[in-house]
């Protein structure tokens, strides 16, 4: 519990970013070394860029075994009133059991759970 990861590879890491300001998410990739974890991590800043836009419309984020082979994980932000990032919850499965359908039903029922985190907050 409470290991260090790359933000660029974890569901949780890019969902925080994804609504982070991008001035800040530039300095932070800047010192990332882009370590290729596996042949699906991401491996370079514009490619996390182009990923972070499309997390932020979906509202979810999604490592693809990007840091772990056999390891599918959903990243949803805990995000204050004024939409800023404060954490994230993350789920992960193995990759056998995790399908698209199965995914979308995870990261519906996270959101939902980071609602109720941010209200009581």
């Amino acid at each position: 519990m409470g290991q260090m990861l790359p933000m660029y590879c974890t569901a949780a890491g890019k969902a925080i970013m994804a609504y982070t300001d991008m001035k800040e998410v530039k300095e932070i990739l800047s010192s990332s070394e882009f370590v290729p974890y596996t042949d699906n991590t991401l491996k370079s800043a514009e490619e996390v860029f182009s990923e972070l836009k499309v997390i932020k419309d979906r509202g979810f984020a999604i490592d693809n075994e990007e840091l772990e082979y056999g390891l599918i994980c959903v990243g949803v932000p805990l995000l204050d009133r004024h939409g800023s990032p404060k954490g994230a919850l993350s789920v992960s499965g193995p990759t056998s059991r995790m399908t698209q359908s199965k995914i979308n039903e995870i990261a519906e029922q996270v959101i939902n759970y980071t609602k109720r985190i941010v209200y009581l907050l």
